[in-house]
């Protein structure tokens, strides 16, 4: 149900007053009559707009007390939040993107504050992982397609699971090795090229640890986003539909991808930075290479540095010559009770005004193709570079039981942080995964399997 417009105003000047830091969690908040006053609204409205807030679980009311701020505010899930996946200040889009929410859906605030909401837009990786938590959406999106005109189709297909859709591309990019020339070219270093393998990549890494901050070299980071990309260029996958045993971790092509990773992660020293001290690094001409996306090269927009360029992944002998796809997708929490709701959402995010906003700022690869064919500079050879990468786009696919997924990914994190035998631990963990498959083939209560592919 609406709430009106102005327990609406209440609401946010509460939580974008918590969200700030400015009331914490225990904090006191001013009496109703005293917001009354600073907010120009009446008494009664700032009382209900309170107490919707404690109804959600955000404050505490305590008789003859006072109203407070709860210690466990942000793991609410609130109905008029949107909640983003990264920091504000990292997605360039955020500004245009909440007028355009003011303007198309008054009443729902985007946050970065709350991980979780009614609405969201997250990682492709993340709603793989935590697809149970989701509606599925395909019936709304057959209807938000029929208005958007044509779209590109392959972001669509890690999304699918059976027939359910979990979550709905906005964007999508190919991933790359983004590097500052300037910072090569002083330390003599060869630039990365189409067709350099991974010994040439690893020359150049251990080149540049020997004379730079290692954690400048390359913005290695210990999460499956990262690690599974040499995989699959190895040539490996977690699981595999297509085989009657569909768990592949502990093939000789998952195993060869999981060792480069640890080849890498020793040579770094094991350094982790997030992308927005990197994008500020390379912006300075300190940093050398980076992981790539579209999204990241937005960032290095937004700071007003050209500089970078791009080139492929490097080749793994035996492998595959393929980049996992990295892409943003709007998803509605499995807690959301109003259809019309979801429906406005989706529809909203694969509109025209949200696609060329988008575009507008080189974020990423807009769904809608009319969109993208203006964010797209077909005479600048980065372009190039990342269309001719989009072709070769896959995914991990992951199984219908998300307990699973998410056991064999934080697994093999684990093991790749921990393990001094990678293979011995890798067959471990194959081995549990298939005890756990069975026992939910076996289960007549748990969904059949399924993956998404």
């Amino acid at each position: 149900m609406a709430l009106a417009g102005k327990m609406v105003h209440v609401r946010q000047y509460v939580l974008e007053r918590i969200e700030r830091g400015d009331w914490s969690a225990g904090y006191a908040l001013p009496g109703a009559r005293d917001l009354a006053e600073t907010l120009g609204i009446s008494f009664v409205k700032v009382q209900q707009g309170l107490e919707t807030l404690a109804l959600d679980g955000v404050l505490e009311t305590r008789a003859r007390v006072g109203t407070f701020v709860r210690s466990d505010w942000k793991e609410r899930i609130l109905r008029d939040n949107l909640s983003v996946f990264n920091k504000r200040r990292d997605l360039p889009w955020i500004d245009g993107m909440e007028a355009i929410l003011a303007r198309e859906m008054p009443g729902v605030r985007l946050t970065d504050a709350f991980p979780r909401s009614t609405l969201e837009i997250k990682t492709l990786l993340h709603v793989q992982m935590n697809h149970d938590h989701y509606l599925d959406l395909s019936g709304i999106l057959e209807q938000a397609l029929a208005d958007v005109g044509p779209v590109f189709n392959e972001p669509f297909t890690p999304c699918r699971l059976g027939t359910r859709v979990i979550g709905v591309p906005i964007i999508a990019s190919p991933r790359f090795i983004c590097f500052n020339p300037e910072v090569l070219r002083r330390h003599d270093c060869p630039l990365p090229a189409p067709g350099w393998t991974w010994n040439d990549f690893m020359v150049v890494v251990r080149r540049l640890v020997a004379v730079m901050d290692p954690s400048l070299v390359l913005d290695w980071v210990p999460q499956p986003y990262y690690w599974l990309n040499i995989v699959l260029r190895a040539g490996g996958h977690l699981f595999d539909a297509s085989a009657a045993d569909p768990i592949a971790l502990d093939r000789p092509q998952t195993r060869h991808g999981l060792r480069l990773f640890r080849e890498l992660s020793e040579a770094l020293g094991r350094p982790a930075h997030a992308q927005s001290t990197f994008a500020d690094a390379f912006a300075i001409d300190q940093a050398a290479m980076a992981l790539g996306t579209r999204q990241f090269t937005s960032q290095l927009r937004m700071r007003g540095w050209e500089g970078w360029q791009a080139a492929p992944l490097p080749l793994i002998p035996g492998g595959v010559d393929t980049t996992s796809q990295a892409a943003d997708l709007a998803c509605v929490r499995d807690t959301c009770t109003d259809p019309e709701l979801a429906r406005r959402f989706i529809t909203l995010m694969l509109s025209r005004s949200v696609q060329d906003h988008l575009a507008g700022l080189h974020y990423g690869i807009p769904i809608a193709k009319n969109s993208a064919l203006q964010t797209l500079d077909l005479g600048d050879p980065r372009e190039t570079l990342i269309l001719s990468e989009l072709g070769k786009m896959s995914w991990e696919p992951c199984m219908e039981s998300a307990d699973l997924t998410r056991f064999v990914l934080k697994g093999t994190t684990r093991i790749l942080d921990l393990s001094q035998d990678i293979d011995a631990d890798t067959v471990e963990l194959a081995r549990a995964a298939r005890l756990h498959h069975a026992a939910q083939m076996h289960d007549p209560f748990a969904p059949r399997s399924a993956y998404v592919s």
